[in-house]
């Protein structure tokens, strides 16, 4: 990672103006950059993002003002930056907040001329699909222990180097909710570790409705049943 950083310093005085200076990383604003993230099409990732940084040397407000070509890595960089944490600047002895841009060029070392096709993995939920046998949520309750507020989905995308379509089975999942939030969410007995990604569509439904008003208040247990598959685009990337 090269580091060409303008500072753009916020005075008091309301004037501002840029210079182009090293930055002591505290703690270091790259992640490991796994292959899932990379992709295998582009060599080498130049981005760079726009930040704040306060007078706790907290990165905040960043975004991407030039992207890696790849979102997955543009996302990978803004969570770096609000994870890392940066020297503190002083301006006539008092820490001040700035402005700054941080170029960053990676090398992708998972770069190969294969061909690949994109792939997602979907999700059936089978308490959702009894759920929407119902009119409304009070005739649903009436039968079942909760209802989801959002459709429990998968929205997690990957690369494969062949094309496959596969049934990748049922996963009994366990979740805890109080206030309606969901929380905790595992595998019940799964041989695999694909219940993760069964996992991960309740979790993005992230709020239930329980059939007792003390199931909200207090910490409990629900379950369900995610039908997990694998779908990849015919045509490669």
């Amino acid at each position: 990672m090269k580091l060409i950083v303008y500072i753009f310093l916020i005075l008091f005085s309301g004037f501002t103006f840029a210079i182009e200076t090293p930055i002591k990383w505290i703690r270091s604003p790259l992640l490991p950059l796994s292959e899932s993230v990379a992709g295998h099409k582009i060599k080498k990732f130049e981005v760079q993002a726009a930040f704040t940084a306060n007078e706790k040397g907290e990165i905040v407000n960043a975004k991407i003002i030039k992207s890696s070509g790849r979102p997955q890595v543009d996302t990978y960089i803004l969570a770096g930056l609000y994870l890392a944490k940066i020297q503190i600047y002083y301006e006539n002895g008092k820490p001040t907040p700035f402005n700054a841009i941080q170029a960053f060029e990676i090398n992708n070392k998972y770069s190969n001329d294969k061909t690949y096709y994109l792939c997602r993995f979907e999700t059936k939920s089978k308490h959702y699909e009894f759920q929407q046998q119902y009119t409304n949520f009070t005739e649903a309750l009436k039968e079942l222990d909760y209802v989801y507020l959002n459709a429990p989905v998968s929205k997690r995308e990957f690369e494969l180097s062949k094309y496959v379509d596969e049934n990748l089975g049922e996963y009994d999942i366990e979740f805890y909710s109080q206030d309606g939030k969901i929380s905790n969410v595992r595998g019940i007995n799964s041989k695999d570790y694909f219940w993760l990604y069964a996992g991960e569509a309740v979790e993005y439904a992230k709020t239930i409705q329980p059939k007792k008003a003390n199931w909200s208040k207090n910490r409990h247990k629900f379950t369900d049943t995610i039908t997990l598959s694998r779908k990849c685009n015919s045509k490669p990337i």
